[in-house]
């Protein structure tokens, strides 16, 4: 997993996309390891120039043997073996500040952009799965100094507040 994370941070890098890492392995980062089959990024695709750039990572994929498709409200969805990347597009106002907030993080030898840890509690509480309560705990507890205002203000505007206070309350 590892290897395909550098490799895929190089190639959007090397492309000019702008992107960061969510899902199970920014979960990973911030709160509790644990095990994920996918890489999820969200890849800021506003310009013509940037479409382009997904394009040609598109075409990069397919020469390193990645299984390519489509599906809505994703840019592409790439497949080899286990593992699937997910390209999440920017959709909403709070996509974009979530986005402008990312945090250029170093893992092994190598560096990558990733959610706050601000962004990964709300958008796990906007899935709210059973995974994704664990995960809220995991980075509560790792993450002493997280921006509870900046928290509060985006549970209230995504109305996730009462989902919020549940698992502030366990």
């Amino acid at each position: 997993m590892l290897e395909e994370l550098k490799f895929i941070a190089k190639l959007l890098e090397r492309e000019g996309l702008r992107y960061m890492i969510g899902g199970g392995i920014a979960t990973s980062y911030w709160g509790h390891p644990r095990s994920t089959t996918d890489i999820d990024m969200v890849v800021a695709d506003f310009y013509a120039s940037e479409r382009e750039a997904l394009q040609r990572v598109e075409k990069e994929l397919k020469k390193e043997g990645w299984k390519i498709r489509a599906d809505v409200g994703r840019s592409l969805i790439a497949e080899k073996g286990a593992l699937r990347l997910d390209f999440w597009n920017v959709k909403s106002l709070y996509d974009r500040e979530r986005f402008e907030r990312r945090i250029r993080v170093k893992i092994e030898d190598f560096q990558i952009w990733i959610t706050s840890p601000e962004d990964l509690v709300l958008q796990k509480l906007l899935w709210f799965r059973g995974k994704d309560i664990e995960d809220i705990r995991g980075i509560i507890t790792r993450q002493k100094n997280l921006d509870w205002d900046y928290i509060k203000k985006w549970a209230e505007k995504l109305e996730v507040e009462d989902r919020l206070e549940s698992v502030l309350r366990r």
